[in-house]
């Protein structure tokens, strides 16, 4: 790993995917939002609205000059739909945690280096996993 043009490389890699990559998907994906929510107040259909967050609003309001303020901050923090929110991030943060560290530990297994970081990072990466799919490895 002291090759000069592995770390020109994998810089070029990490750009292209956080400042290329992500924003093509994010703006790709703002299509359908904005098709699923015409879609929604179109035929009033509360159930087809994709700001599910906004569903059980407490503590904003409109203000005169018509955007949205918040009037009630505890209110707002302490709306039921908070936690929901927080433990769907919190997983998601995981299972990205959770693929990069396994991810790291085959690289090595693959490059034959670094062999007890390797099998920490398979085995400990993984290990999220086997606790969705409830395999007796988990345990």
């Amino acid at each position: 790993m002291d090759d000069p043009a592995l770390w020109h490389r994998l810089q070029f890699a990490f750009t292209v995917t956080y400042h290329y990559l992500f924003p093509q998907l994010t703006k790709g994906l703002a299509w359908f939002l904005v098709f699923w929510k015409w879609r929604a107040l179109r035929t009033r259909d509360a159930g087809k609205h994709t700001d599910a967050f906004m569903q059980h609003t407490v503590g904003p309001v409109i203000a005169a000059n018509g955007t949205l303020a918040i009037d009630d901050l505890s209110a707002y923090l302490l709306n039921p739909w908070v936690a929901v929110q927080f433990a769907h991030n919190q997983a998601a943060a995981l299972v990205t945690g959770t693929f990069v560290v396994t991810a790291v530990g085959a690289f090595y297994v693959l490059r034959e280096a670094h062999r007890d970081q390797a099998r920490l990072y398979l085995k400990h990466g993984a290990v999220p996993s086997r606790i969705r799919r409830g395999t007796p490895e988990a345990n």
